[in-house]
């Protein structure tokens, strides 16, 4: 900016952060100011400034904190708004109001991605790789900037961020195939302080990262304090060993994992190395105490049994008890709307990552089927997902079950 040929031309003063400003020879000012909108007090670079333009970028991220300092930060004459960023329709954004008013649809302009000059067939082909196919919602909203006009953030943000904690922050870590020898000095692990059960949970990627989260459940809270990612770990050997060593330190109860796709090797090690195992004298296994727990999206769960009328378990002609099924990762997202809805989560509000794979996760209502995308990432979002199982198989459904399961234990391993 201060070197620029443009600027050269023009600029009578130039001033640096924390607000640029440029001050132009036949009187204009220009003003770049930065939402902050994860900040303690979104917006308030907007206060003393009244614009006769406003450009604005990234506009999908905008929260109502900060739009609703925005409103008054503008000249007596009113001002023109130039507004860019994917059509992410969410039902609590500012944006999402924008777009689903019918009265600004003269006023919308959509650019896709093909319109630069610099995007050909191998940039496509990349592209649909990357967003898991050319109709997947991700491809649509960002390379095509369709308005999905039934694609919703599936999560209502204001109820998520009334779980946030400003007052704690995420102690995340990183692990690569480089650095993964020396992880027991990379990873400050230790027992979540006060937690009567302590979960790690991990979203399985191979040549994608793995999300690995340790929640505690502290004052009836399920509290989020650990994440950790790791990139390219192998599946048979480092990536098992890894959330072993994680388990022990954290003094864990209960470990689950995505096997969707890449999970079911390390499910299997995993189930090997931590499941309880009780024995009698002659070696001859008696009792099982589970700690591992297989979680897979592409597949049904159990939701409860079918009852008659006067409440009484029906069974079948085989005299099993007729189980209720939906698709598990319909009912993992509702199970995480309603604890947010309920505030049983305690999330650090500086992590950063969680706030935007949750923002950014949306859902399609195609024919009798929900389908679930994201406009970024979602392996956080997916994370939790398999907490949401996790819970539900610990808690929820043995309280339903009518066989009785195995006894909880009352401390983790260490």
């Amino acid at each position: 900016m201060v070197s620029h040929n443009f600027f050269k031309c023009y600029k009578k003063r130039i001033r640096g952060s924390p607000e640029y400003e440029i001050d132009t020879e036949n009187g204009n000012m220009l003003f770049g100011i930065n939402e902050t909108i994860k900040g303690k007090n979104p917006g308030e670079a907007f206060w003393g400034h009244h614009t006769f333009i406003n450009f604005q970028d990234e506009i999908q991220a905008e929260t109502d904190d900060a739009y609703n300092k925005k409103v008054d930060a503008v000249s007596d004459f009113g001002v023109m708004e130039i507004l860019c960023g994917i059509p992410l329709i969410n039902k609590s954004s500012p944006l999402g109001r924008l777009i689903r008013d019918r009265e600004n649809r003269r006023y919308l302009i959509r650019l896709p991605q093909y319109v630069s000059k610099f995007f050909d067939e191998k940039t496509k082909n990349n592209r649909i790789r990357a967003y898991g196919g050319q109709e997947s919602i991700s491809y649509r909203i960002n390379v095509a900037a369709d308005l999905v006009e039934d694609a919703y953030g599936a999560f209502d943000m204001d109820r998520v961020k009334a779980n946030y904690n400003k007052k704690r922050i995420i102690k995340h870590f990183e692990v690569t195939n480089k650095t993964y020898q020396h992880y027991k000095n990379t990873l400050v692990l230790e027992p979540i302080y006060n937690s009567s059960k302590t979960y790690v949970i991990a979203d399985i990627g191979d040549t994608a990262e793995t999300e690995i989260s340790v929640i505690g459940k502290v004052d009836n809270k399920y509290q989020l304090v650990y994440n950790i990612t790791t990139y390219r770990l192998s599946l048979t050997k480092e990536l098992p060993e890894l959330i072993e060593y994680i388990f022990r330190k954290v003094g864990g109860h209960y470990c689950s994992i995505d096997c969707t796709i890449m999970g079911k090797p390390v499910y299997e090690l995993l189930s090997e190395k931590l499941n309880q195992k009780i024995v009698d004298e002659f070696g001859k296994v008696i009792k099982l105490i589970k700690r591992v727990y297989w979680c897979a999206f592409n597949e049904d769960i159990v939701t409860g049994y079918v009852k008659d009328d006067d409440g009484k378990l029906i069974r079948d002609g085989k005299g099993e008890y007729i189980e209720k099924h939906e698709p598990t990762l319909h009912f993992a997202v509702t199970r995480l709307q309603q604890m947010f809805f309920d505030k049983k989560f305690d999330i650090p509000a500086d992590d950063y990552k969680f706030d935007l794979q949750f923002s950014s996760y949306v859902s399609l209502v195609s024919g009798n089927k929900i389908i679930y995308d994201t406009t970024s990432e979602d392996h956080y979002v997916q994370c939790m997902e398999v907490f949401a199982i996790l819970l539900w198989l610990t808690e929820g459904l043995p309280y339903l079950s009518p066989v009785e399961e195995n006894d909880n234990p009352g401390f983790g391993i260490w």
